[in-house]
């Protein structure tokens, strides 16, 4: 093989140091021998060799490939050279810093007259891509598998809430005529009737938190009085804060208009509400409070409660975590807080916390703000008999004014999580 054909070459050169891999030719002659009358420099970055080295003996090279992937290269190589095939080869190299990189390289093959064989290609290191492949896979199948479990709960609920119907029916049946039941007994039915409504609530959340991870979950987003929905759930919940002895305040300063689901911002404030019951202690207080800014209402519920630490706030979202409150009797499931996040961004809302240890915990649901339904309707309908007046009343005639557009009712969409 003459070095004519492999002599310096300026434009190749400058080719060859803004390519990210390396270029070569590599030559196998016809006794066995195997150079590199030319490398790039960039062998000595993805092999820690220098050019000139590699020139001389292309065997070092493969002494930095990992065993189990030699016998595949050299098959590779060999029918190369008997078929004039292209070479492709994806392998493993061990690097200076102690690591296995993978390398992928292809090339074109010319044979030669006195037995010889060139391979003319490029090699590059691929370990990025071939992580972010990786994760990309993992990810695909953990999304399928969120979406099964999704299904799953969905269908678990279905099935557990038909029999709990027919059990709660029952007993409240029976406890109508409690005269004609012995106290014990009535006293036992009282029980089980508490404890079917909770794994009702309970099956209720765990079917709301599977349509809304897998996105199946409706939601009827409408112009609603942030306030009046302040003071409904403030109605619904006085009697339980008597019972447990707790003062429970709200404070509003007029209507607000927010864009939102009223059954499922009903359901977010009694779950908020109803955590902080569990978590304040007797004589404490639990405060609903409203704010309004320019684009958006902010609705806080504070408790007076133990506070949290940064370790139980990382995990206050998470479904199923109780964050030590089996260990002081509360019940619960650790779904509550989970729902309640997701139904918010459900409507476009965000949620946030703040707390600290003895400080209590305020939770605060944030709402797009809009207009009443009724000045959202006669916005709509100035615009529209404005619009005709913006043509030229001499040349060609007005369109017909627009109908006022009706109040914001969009149709139900999926709801759609997103990123914590």
């Amino acid at each position: 093989m003459t070095r004519a054909l492999f002599g310096p070459d300026p434009l190749l050169a400058r080719l060859s140091a803004r390519v990210p891999g390396m270029m070569y030719a590599c030559v196998l002659e016809a006794d066995g021998r195997l150079h590199m009358p030319y490398v790039s420099d960039s062998v000595q970055r993805l092999y820690g060799l220098a050019p000139d080295t590699v020139r001389q003996d292309a065997r070092l090279l493969l002494q930095r490939v990992h065993p189990h992937d030699l016998p595949a290269l050299a098959d590779a190589a060999r029918h190369s050279a008997r078929t004039g095939a292209p070479w492709h080869g994806r392998f493993r190299v061990h690097s200076d810093d102690g690591h296995w990189r993978w390398h992928e390289g292809q090339s074109q093959v010319e044979r030669q007259t006195d037995g010889s064989a060139v391979w003319y290609g490029y090699i590059d290191d691929v370990t990025e891509r071939l992580d972010h492949a990786e994760l990309s896979q993992r990810l695909q199948r953990l999304q399928a598998a969120h979406q099964g479990l999704a299904g799953s709960l969905q269908r678990l609920a279905h099935e557990l809430a038909t029999p709990l119907v027919a059990v709660i029916g029952l007993v409240q049946l029976l406890l109508q005529h409690g005269e004609l039941l012995a106290r014990h007994i009535r006293e036992r039915l009282e029980r089980v009737l508490g404890a079917g409504q909770h794994m009702q609530t309970l099956v209720r959340d765990l079917g709301d938190l599977g349509a809304l991870e897998g996105g199946h979950l409706a939601v009827h987003c409408a112009p609603l009085d942030l306030a009046a929905a302040a003071h409904e759930a403030h109605g619904l919940m006085q009697a339980v804060a008597v019972q447990r002895q707790l003062v429970l305040t709200v404070h509003t300063e007029g209507p607000c208009w927010v864009l939102a689901d009223a059954l499922r911002l009903r359901q977010v404030l009694l779950n908020l509400l109803g955590n902080a019951f569990k978590f304040t202690p007797a004589g404490g207080q639990v405060r609903l409070q409203l704010s309004a800014g320019a684009s958006h209402a902010t609705l806080a519920v504070h408790d007076s409660g133990p506070g949290m630490d940064a370790a139980q706030l990382a995990q206050l979202f998470v479904p199923f975590a109780r964050l030590g409150a089996e260990r002081r009797g509360i019940e619960g499931s650790g779904l509550g807080l989970a729902l309640c996040r997701g139904l918010v961004e459900a409507m476009g809302g965000r949620i946030g916390v703040q707390s600290a240890p003895g400080q209590g915990t305020t939770l605060v649901v944030d709402l797009p703000r809009t207009l009443p339904p009724g000045v959202a309707d006669a916005s709509a309908g100035d615009a529209a008999t404005a619009a005709p007046a913006l043509n030229p009343p001499d040349r060609s005639p007005a369109p017909p004014a627009a109908a006022p557009l009706p109040a914001a009712h969009p149709p139900a969409r999926p709801a759609q999580r997103a990123p914590a």
